[in-house]
């Protein structure tokens, strides 16, 4: 009536990689991105669809030099829609996400165009353009038109202006959202998983549970692990022959 334990176990060499290459992927579009282990690129949709607001394109480099993507995108939500981009540039009603986890970004002022400087954490959403109504500093208001791009890559982050080719004066503020930096362990009623890496981004395969069923060649079951802190499920288990 009690187990009797056998096997054993290797160690796992580390990664010999530290740096990943260009990021690709069918649906997304990624610019200037940073290649070190660890760093995450946040992208654009193809032409004619739209980023979500809650869940952007982004690039994760891996330590096994490989990229993993996440984020989805809005089909017919044009981000170069005429309609659409007075609204991004606003910013009004479509940032903060009103799930979102508020950290404010404390930018400055610059005697430049564009400032670039160190993500107060990790795992940081921003809204992609900041204008009068999305900026949370104080001084100068709605009125001023001021507008500012703003770009998330790793610990890095670049802001910079975009109506006027100049620096600003103002104590700009811009609110992001903060994404976990990890899930727990993966749990399906159908897929089993083991040994798991936890970090945003990640992807894991799995095996499927039930007796004469085994996971379909080109649909394996899988986990990613979500900004959000959460596990997104997907793969299918065909029945043995």
């Amino acid at each position: 009536g009690s187990w009797s334990y056998a096997g054993t176990c290797n160690r796992v060499s580390q990664p010999s990689t530290t740096h990943c290459s260009t990021p690709y992927h069918p649906d997304f579009i990624f610019s200037g991105c940073g290649t070190q282990i660890g760093e995450t690129c946040y992208g654009s949709c193809q032409s004619g669809d739209g980023a979500s607001t809650t869940h952007r394109p982004r690039a994760t480099c891996m330590t096994s030099g490989s990229w993993s993507y996440a984020g989805s995108c809005t089909p017919g939500n044009d981000d170069d829609d005429d309609d659409d981009d007075e609204d991004r540039t606003t910013g009004e009603g479509r940032w903060p996400p009103g799930t979102c986890d508020v950290v404010i970004l404390q930018v400055g002022s610059s005697s430049t165009n564009s400032r670039t400087l160190s993500a107060p954490e990790p795992f940081l959403d921003c809204p992609f353009t900041c204008g009068p109504s999305c900026r949370t500093n104080p001084d100068y208001g709605t009125a001023s038109p001021d507008t500012f791009q703003v770009v998330v890559s790793g610990t890095q982050v670049s802001v910079r202006r975009l109506d006027e080719p100049r620096g600003w004066t103002m104590a700009l503020s811009i609110p992001c959202c903060r994404e976990t930096s990890g899930c727990g362990t993966p749990y399906h009623p159908e897929f089993d998983f083991f040994g798991c890496g936890t970090q945003s981004g990640e992807t894991c395969y799995g095996s499927c549970i039930a007796h004469g069923y085994s996971a379909s060649p080109t649909n394996p079951p899988r986990a990613t692990c979500m900004g959000s802190g959460s596990w997104s499920y997907s793969g299918t288990c065909t029945k043995d022959r």
